[in-house]
């Protein structure tokens, strides 16, 4: 998939190396000057700038008070660092609100002997180089996208490369695997360090891994945790709750958005965050489908005053819950795109503005089939064999169930929940 506007070359591999996507990023950026080397005063932007808080700001002019801090190289190797602050009426949280923090599994024993060797045992978030693992023996934890990337990356480089993954048959596990270098190891899921490490003469490779079948190994020289990331957002002020666990639901004064960081909460199917839609969580991203930019359509034309929002009470009775969480895995593209689609439309028709095509489905779905039925394996290529949900009736969603991937089947929850009633124009059947 391409970003809008800019094709990748006709020679482009299906499989992509991350520099290969690292590139098209840039071009595109490059070609609506927003590169790093552009004019931060022209474009109103800037680059190696963190924010520290994001908070409301009840009674002000404007909605959001943003702290920022930038970080400036000097020629001595120093770091010169300012921090200021600065008023916003909107605020949006791109890069599709993924998962910020390191997450780290709680095996048995492993913390101790990360303390005593942190170089040896980190989080795949901190991986850059393979000619940093020149000759060592490589335990990957994880063996979804970060696990296969990192271990094919050091196919050549380290002496051996491990990857241990939880049993899986899921069709998507499944075709992930199957995309494994030849030369990697695979091994059960870990259950235990079995032993503690001593304080003189230690090495890491002296660490006795137990696998969930019973079988111990040692012999490694590094481990990297490919183990995923949780979502934290630790600069939005006023909308974490850790007291809540799971998929609870209890009455809070303020509706929050990050609980235990693994998923989002309180959020209109738009990306707005109900209680206050000055805050808007971009969940799409713009190359996978046309959800992203929708949605950063539908936020300048909600705050531009050309497209109207349903009634906050309305949005919480469509809201699904958080057993339902506004993410691509739980709200197929088809559907969505869908809903989106009609809403810009109808807004357009009222309020003045361009009409948007919707998605091509059919193309992109002929696309995954080919891809996956090329690449991976035929019951991966069944998870895209699905009906064009785009083409049907609204009332005939929640009798879809052809999907292998379970996920998919909680298509129901949309008729249940989703209720557009409140719009007496917003007709889906076009």
């Amino acid at each position: 998939m391409s970003l809008p506007d800019i094709e990748h070359a006709k020679n482009t591999p299906w499989k992509l190396h991350h520099m290969e996507v690292n590139r098209h990023i840039r071009q595109y950026a490059s070609s609506v000057g927003l590169n790093s080397n552009d004019e931060e005063h022209v474009n109103a932007k800037a680059y190696s700038t963190r924010v520290e808080r994001a908070e409301r700001i009840p009674g002000s002019q404007k909605r959001w008070t943003l702290t920022l801090r930038k970080l400036t190289p000097l020629r001595d190797g120093k770091l010169e660092v300012n921090w200021w602050q600065e008023e916003f009426d909107a605020v949006v949280l791109g890069s599709e609100a993924k998962r910020d923090a390191a997450w780290v599994p709680p095996i048995f024993g492993m913390e101790e002997w990360a303390h005593v060797f942190p170089d040896a045992i980190f989080h795949s978030k901190q991986y850059r180089d393979p000619q940093d693992f020149r000759n060592k023996n490589v335990l990957i934890i994880g063996g979804s996208q970060s696990g296969l990337g990192i271990a094919n990356d050091l196919i050549g480089h380290a002496r051996s490369v491990t990857v241990s993954a939880r049993n899986v048959s899921k069709p998507v596990a499944a075709a992930v695997r199957k995309s494994f270098h030849k030369n990697v190891t695979h091994v059960p899921e870990i259950e235990q360090f079995s032993n503690r490490p001593s304080l003189a003469g230690e090495k890491l490779h002296n660490a006795s891994l137990v696998f969930v079948n019973g079988t111990i190994t040692t012999g490694f020289d590094t481990i990297i945790l490919a183990t995923g990331y949780r979502r934290s957002f630790p600069f939005l002020v006023g909308f974490h709750n850790s007291t809540i666990k799971g998929l609870d639901e209890p009455e809070t004064t303020v509706a929050p958005i990050i609980t235990d960081g693994t998923h989002l909460r309180s959020l209109h199917w738009t990306g707005h965050y109900i209680d206050d839609p000055t805050l808007l969580i971009c969940t799409a991203g713009p190359w996978r489908d046309a959800a992203g930019m929708y949605l950063a359509l539908g936020a300048a034309r909600v705050w531009s005053g050309k497209s109207r929002l349903p009634r906050v009470v309305d949005m919480w009775k469509s809201y699904p819950g958080a057993a339902h969480v506004l993410e691509e895995s739980l709200i197929p593209y088809q559907i969505r795109n869908r809903l989106l689609v009609t809403w810009l439309n109808n807004e357009a028709l009222e309020f003045g503005g361009s009409l948007v095509e919707p998605s091509p489905v059919d193309e992109l779905l002929e696309f995954s089939q080919y891809f996956a039925a090329k690449e991976q394996s035929k019951e991966f290529a069944a998870f895209f064999d699905g009906p064009i949900l785009a083409e049907r009736p609204r009332h005939d969603w929640e009798i879809y169930n052809g999907s292998v991937d379970e996920e998919l089947q909680q298509l129901q929850y949309l008729h249940d929940h989703q209720s557009l009633e409140h719009w007496a124009d917003f007709s889906l059947d076009w």
